[in-house]
C-alpha cells in the first residue's frame, strides 16, 4: 500500500469547526514557525532598476492589497530602484496577452497564466523565456520546484512562466453517505475494487436517487479521466513531446473502469438527470446525496463548506488499481514575463522575490495554494501537522496536468467530448480513443516549431 494510502486510510473526519479553525490561522504565524528560510539577494541587484507593469485580477489575488500588497512594498524596500505598477485586468489572460501583443502593448509580467497555455504563448512570441534567469538564481533554483509544474511550462529546454499557484485534487468523503451504506468515512476506498464495493452499496436510484462516486463533477470535469490512466503508466505524450500517446491498452482499461463507475449507478444520462437537480455539483456532497467527491483541496473552505454546521467528511487519494502508482490532476495559474517587456531583469528580481522560501509559504497558507517549493510545502511550518494537507502536499508527487507543448489549449479542450461519448456509449472506448489521438496529434503536428 502507497504512503498516500497508508495516510488517506488514517484521517480523522473533519468537522465545519475544525475546518473553520484551520481557515484562520495566522499567516504571519505560519511563517514564524521554524522553517529556515534561505538567501534572498541575488548577483548584481543593486544595478537593475526600472518601472514594472504587472497585470493581475483583483480575485482571486490582488497586488494592490491583502498579501499580494505586502509583497510589493517588502519587494521595493529591498530593491528600491525598481517599481512595481500593479493593474487589472478582468476576462481571459490569454485573450488580452495575445490582443496587445498584436497592439505592441505588453506588460511586463502577468499572473494566472494557465499551465498548458504558457508554451504557445512563447513560441509565439508573447512570453519570454526565464530558464536562463532561473538557472543562475542565488534565491530559487530549478531542483528547489515540483518537477512537474516546471514540466507543465517547458519546451525544448526553454521554460516559458514560473510556478506561482498550484493546487491539487482530493477524494472528499461524506461521513454520513458511508455510514449510512455500513461504511466508514475513516477508512474510504483505496483500490478500484473497493470503489466498486462502496458505490454498490451507497447507490440509490429513483427520484431521492443517491449516487457512490461522480469523478467528474468536482473541478477539473471530464479531464480527471486522466488520473486512471496516470495510474497505470500512461503518458499524454511520448517523452520528447513529439508524440499524443493516448490510444493504448492504458488508456483502454482507465475508460472502461470509468464506465463501470457510471454503469454501476444508472449510466451517464441517469447520472446526469440527478446533477441538474442541483446546479452546483458540491451541494450534492454537502446535502447527502453523494458519497465521494474529487475536488480540489481548497474546497473545503468553500462558504458552502462552511456553512454547513452538521457536515462531516473524511479525504483520500483517487484509489488505486491493482499494480497502480499514485497520481493526482493539480492546475497551476502561473506568472509570466513577457517577450514585451522593457525592463526584464528587473521584471525577473520581482518572480524571484515571489519565489523565495518565505513568500511562497505566506501566500500558499493565505490563498489554500500548495507552496512551490518541494521543502517548504513539506515543512512544518506549512501543513501545521494537518491530515489534510500533508495528503494533500503528497499528492503533488504524483501531480500531472495537460499537454504544455505547442497547441495545448486546444488540445485540452479534446478529452470532453471523447470521455462524453464514452461514459454515454455513443463511442467505443477503442474508438473514441484512437480518434482523439489522432486529432490531437493533428494540433500538435501544427504548432510544434524547432
Amino acid at each position: 500500500m502507497s504512503g498516500i494510502s497508508r495516510l488517506s486510510r488514517q484521517q480523522p473526519i473533519l468537522s465545519r469547526r475544525r475546518m473553520l479553525s484551520a481557515a484562520l490561522i495566522s499567516p504571519v504565524a505560519a511563517a514564524c514557525s521554524p522553517l529556515r528560510f534561505g538567501g534572498s539577494e541575488s548577483a548584481g541587484s543593486t544595478a537593475v532598476s526600472g518601472r514594472v507593469v504587472l497585470w493581475f485580477s483583483p480575485t482571486p489575488w490582488p497586488f494592490n492589497e491583502d498579501v499580494g500588497g505586502e509583497f510589493v512594498q517588502e519587494f521595493e524596500a529591498r530593491y528600491p530602484q525598481i517599481k512595481i505598477a500593479g493593474e487589472h485586468y478582468t476576462g481571459s489572460i490569454v485573450e488580452k496577452l495575445r490582443v496587445s501583443a498584436a497592439g505592441g502593448t505588453l506588460p511586463d509580467l502577468a499572473v494566472g497564466v494557465p499551465p498548458h497555455t504558457s508554451v504557445s504563448l512563447g513560441l509565439d512570441g508573447i512570453l519570454a523565456p526565464v530558464d536562463q534567469y532561473l538557472k543562475t538564481s542565488r534565491a530559487v533554483k530549478p531542483a528547489d520546484i515540483w518537477p512537474s509544474l516546471l514540466a507543465d511550462m517547458t519546451y525544448k529546454g526553454k521554460q516559458y512562466a514560473m510556478p506561482f499557484a498550484p493546487d491539487v485534487r482530493v477524494n472528499y468523503v461524506n461521513s454520513a453517505v458511508l455510514a449510512g451504506a455500513g461504511l466508514n468515512s475513516a477508512k474510504p476506498a483505496s483500490t478500484w475494487d473497493e470503489m466498486e464495493d462502496h458505490v454498490r452499496r451507497i447507490y440509490r436510484p429513483g427520484t431521492d436517487a443517491r449516487l457512490g462516486y461522480t469523478p467528474f463533477w468536482g473541478s477539473g470535469g471530464t479531464g480527471v479521466w486522466l488520473v486512471p490512466f496516470w495510474q497505470l503508466g500512461g503518458e499524454l505524450t511520448s517523452a520528447d513531446g513529439e508524440k499524443v500517446t493516448i490510444d493504448n491498452e492504458k488508456g483502454i482499461q482507465a475508460l472502461e473502469w470509468l464506465k463501470r463507475i457510471h454503469d454501476m449507478q444508472g449510466g451517464w444520462d441517469s447520472m446526469q438527470e440527478v446533477r441538474q437537480r442541483q446546479p452546483r455539483s458540491n451541494a450534492h456532497f454537502i446535502n447527502g446525496t453523494m458519497g465521494y467527491y474529487y475536488a480540489t483541496h481548497a474546497e473545503r473552505k468553500n462558504s458552502d463548506f462552511l456553512n454547513n454546521p452538521s457536515l462531516q467528511f473524511g479525504f483520500a487519494d483517487w484509489p488505486l488499481p491493482k499494480g497502480g502508482k499514485p497520481a493526482n490532476y493539480g492546475g497551476d495559474p502561473s506568472l509570466a514575463l513577457t517577450a514585451g517587456s522593457k525592463v526584464p531583469e528587473a521584471a525577473w528580481r520581482f518572480l524571484e522575490f515571489l519565489a523565495e522560501e518565505r513568500q511562497s509559504l505566506r501566500f500558499a497558507v493565505r490563498y489554500d495554494r500548495i507552496p512551490i517549493r518541494i521543502k517548504t510545502a513539506e515543512s512544518q511550518a506549512y501543513h501545521q501537522n494537518d491530515p489534510f494537507l500533508k495528503l494533500a502536499v503528497e499528492g503533488m508527487r504524483g501531480r500531472k496536468w495537460h499537454i504544455g507543448a505547442p497547441g495545448g489549449a486546444d488540445i485540452v479542450g479534446m478529452h470532453n467530448p471523447m470521455v462524453v461519448d464514452v461514459m454515454s456509449g455513443k463511442r467505443s472506448v477503442r474508438d473514441a480513443l484512437k480518434e482523439t489521438q489522432t486529432q490531437m496529434q493533428q494540433v500538435l503536428d501544427k504548432n510544434r516549431r524547432g
